[in-house]
């Protein structure tokens, strides 16, 4: 029996496949649907340390980044104090599970955030 969750998934990847056939999604487009896709799997606390790693992305971010932009993002994150390097990584690998997220359920995307 299909969930009102599921349908929610399925609609939002037939509307992100329909308009991505060649173009590739926005970070805030890809992380919409990591969100949709992980967090109904993760427990509280992990969802709340996700949202705010991914709300920094979405802030942060152009619309498309390139491998540059994420590496001067987590950069400034560490540099300016606002976390240390292992916080950044987490930043970065919160950010690359997203990407392959996207890949995974085929839309276009160019993974800036991969190691």
């Amino acid at each position: 029996m299909a969930t009102p969750e599921g349908a929610e998934v399925t609609s939002l990847l037939g509307r992100l496949a329909a308009r991505f056939e060649t173009a590739q999604p926005t970070v805030r487009e890809v992380t919409a649907l990591y969100r949709s896709q992980w967090f109904p799997r993760l427990a509280p606390g992990t969802i709340a340390a996700l949202k705010s790693r991914l709300a920094e992305a979405d802030r942060a971010l152009p619309d498309r980044p390139t491998p540059l932009d994420v590496h001067a993002w987590i950069v400034g994150l560490v540099s300016s104090g606002r976390c240390n390097a292992a916080t950044a990584n987490a930043h970065r690998q919160t950010l690359s599970r997203a990407y392959q997220i996207a890949a995974m359920r085929g839309l276009p995307v160019a993974h800036p955030a991969a190691e």
